[in-house]
């Protein structure tokens, strides 16, 4: 085989194969005997002298050995070299580096979102049958225990609104105000419709207005603080249990010395005993709901935030609570206040009832 090699090199155009210096070999027999020798460019199979046993021994390798190369070497090559003769790496314009990026991006996006896929034995056939006989009971489940407490909740309403009406009828206006109250509770825990829930909430706001009305006429009242320092009148309004009152007035924009106008305000001439009385307005919340409507008749109600009187003006000055506007709406409510109701009042309640429900 060595002699067809070397006679297939030279006639490629090739000398002849340099000798191979000769390479010892040292090997150890199982008995403990170690043979030496050299290697050849063939194969051996040499007998141990010891015990006979025939060990094999590789022939000298064809490829020449590898030169080291040592790290301080590479870094004095380096070291020799100019800074500029050493070749960089050329830096890619902005837009090769931008779609790099974006279609980095793109593969990491596609990779998370591939991993949060189930895996394919989630959507075996047996599973998905499983699956689906399980939603389905769960869902008929739900749907017949809202429909139920649905139901339910249909036939409390109903029991409650004969209560409350009967409570209406008779003036009593705590236990309206009691069933009202359950109502309004139990229509928040369901979704219920918008106009049904926007008029009880409405009719539960005025009847805790009839509630918490003065006790005492507002005549007898004024009596009383118009010869109490203005400390002593605070204190007395602020001990006061109740404190709502009923108001009929035209309500209106009050304009300035300069052309511009104020906000909503009371128009009427309002009398307490017999002396004028003001009633301050300008911070009503409920003004906010009726700008667009103004100027007009209002019926409404609120809570005396402070009473006092006003030597210079000649006139008892009045504030209500921001937050204590309520529309009127119910003519039977005024009815059975023991106020007068004429058709123009029931037509003006009957507005009102409409904001309400329009109302956003």
């Amino acid at each position: 085989m060595g002699a067809l090699l070397e006679r297939a090199r030279r006639a490629l155009g090739g000398g002849p194969r340099e000798e191979s210096p000769a390479e010892p070999f040292e090997i150890a027999c199982a008995c403990g005997q170690l043979v030496e020798g050299l290697r050849q460019d063939h194969r051996q199979f040499l007998p141990c002298p010891k015990c006979g046993q025939v060990l094999f021994v590789l022939p000298v390798s064809p490829y020449p050995s590898p030169r080291p190369v040592g790290p301080a070497r590479r870094l004095d090559v380096a070291a020799d070299l100019e800074p500029e003769s050493i070749p960089t790496r050329r830096r890619r314009p902005l837009t090769v580096r931008v779609r790099i990026r974006l279609r980095r991006a793109k593969r990491r996006t596609k990779a998370a979102l591939w991993a949060m896929a189930p895996p394919k034995r989630w959507f075996s056939p047996l599973r998905l049958m499983m699956m689906g006989m399980l939603l389905a009971v769960v869902g008929t489940t739900a749907a017949t225990i809202y429909l139920n407490r649905r139901g339910g909740l249909a036939g409390d309403i109903v029991a409650l609104r004969r209560q409350w009406t009967a409570a209406i009828e008779n003036g009593d206006f705590a236990a309206a105000r009691r069933h009202l109250d359950a109502a309004t509770t139990a229509l928040g825990r369901f979704a219920s419709s918008k106009t049904d829930s926007r008029e009880i909430s409405q009719l539960a706001r005025e009847v805790a207005v009839y509630t918490e009305l003065l006790e005492q006429p507002l005549d007898q009242i004024a009596a009383d603080l118009k010869h109490l320092p203005s400390d002593a009148a605070a204190d007395r309004v602020r001990s006061l249990d109740r404190t709502a009152i009923l108001i009929d007035a035209y309500v209106g924009s009050t304009a300035q010395d300069d052309g511009a106008t104020n906000g909503p305000d009371v128009h009427s001439q309002i009398i307490i005993g017999d002396d004028p009385a003001r009633v301050a307005t300008r911070e009503f919340a409920l003004w906010r709901q009726l700008h667009d409507r103004l100027p007009r008749r209002i019926l409404f109600a609120g809570r005396i935030a402070s009473a006092a009187w006003d030597d210079a003006a000649g006139e008892w000055l009045i504030e209500l609570a921001p937050d204590s506007g309520v529309l009127l709406t119910s003519a039977v409510c005024l009815e059975r206040f023991g106020w007068p109701v004429d058709e123009a009042t029931r037509a003006v309640l009957e507005e009102q009832r409409q904001w309400t429900l329009e109302a956003e």
